[in-house]
């Protein structure tokens, strides 16, 4: 007996019939570990004495309950369905989008580069929260955004880093519980192009347009910003930066000049 060590486990307790006022029904819930073996002792208080059932059902925990095993979420999306009816809180955990839940799940997610991301958890959690952080551990989780609903759907967006790694915990209020999954949604931030150098090689006149990786940059010109004519396109080198060349002289006192981008 001296060996014996308390498990932290939640109890609750349904009161008497009306038909028998003793007879009443506890259960206690606890997170088990494969291949442990535990005791269990009841003990009535007072004197009172009856006959004792004890029913035994082993649910599984999510795969993502624990912050350290959160889910991968892709850039675009649904994720697996999933059940937080066996989920549990973690010691430290903040409470999701300012309101105690106690049945959260754990996702995670980092970002390919500046832009936005808008997420949906859709199911039939009953008043789903929806929270997003930055950081390491449950310690230092930093919010960056947050939404909860009164109905079975919630969404959640905010805007995203490149490179930075984001946590985002599903969780029900009061402790609700339902199945759902999340759906993401990345959008880019849109590429600014910008003129760099423009110089003479020659008897070409060469200009340099960055910003643009992954398209290809086409540039025309006008003698007033009227008549356009298209001169030559150009792929961006590794870096995004586009030269584009102009072959001849046009014949005006002054000459305008268009990049166009085509997306891939």
């Amino acid at each position: 007996l001296e060996r014996l060590v308390p498990v932290l486990g939640t109890e609750t307790s349904l009161p008497g019939t009306s038909t028998n006022a003793y007879r009443f029904a506890r259960t206690l819930r606890w997170r088990v570990i494969e291949g442990a073996e535990y005791a269990i002792a009841y003990e009535e208080a007072g004197w009172y004495m009856t006959d004792v059932t004890f029913r035994w059902k082993l649910r599984p925990v999510p795969s993502n309950d624990d912050f350290r095993s959160a889910a991968r979420l892709a850039d675009s999306g649904w994720s697996e369905e999933i059940s937080n009816q066996e989920a549990t809180r973690e010691r430290g955990e903040p409470s999701h989008a300012g309101r105690f839940g106690g049945r959260s799940v754990w996702y995670r997610w980092r970002a390919p580069g500046d832009g936005m991301l808008r997420l949906t958890l859709d199911g039939t959690l009953a008043s789903p929260l929806l929270a997003a952080y930055t950081g390491q551990d449950l310690g230092s989780l930093a919010p960056v955004a947050e939404a909860s609903s009164t109905s079975p759907s919630v969404t959640l967006a905010f805007e995203a880093t490149g490179g930075r790694e984001y946590w985002v915990a599903a969780d029900g209020a009061l402790g609700a519980t339902g199945d759902f999954r999340i759906g993401s949604e990345w959008t880019p931030k849109p590429q600014v192009l910008r003129i760099g150098r423009v110089g003479w090689e020659g008897a070409e006149l060469v200009l340099e347009v960055e910003g643009a990786a992954g398209r290809s940059v086409g540039l025309a010109v006008s003698p007033d910003l009227i008549r356009w004519e298209s001169i030559g396109t150009s792929t961006p080198d590794p870096d995004g930066v586009a030269r584009l060349r102009v072959p001849v002289a046009v014949d005006a006192p002054v000459v305008f000049f268009r990049a166009i981008v085509s997306e891939p």
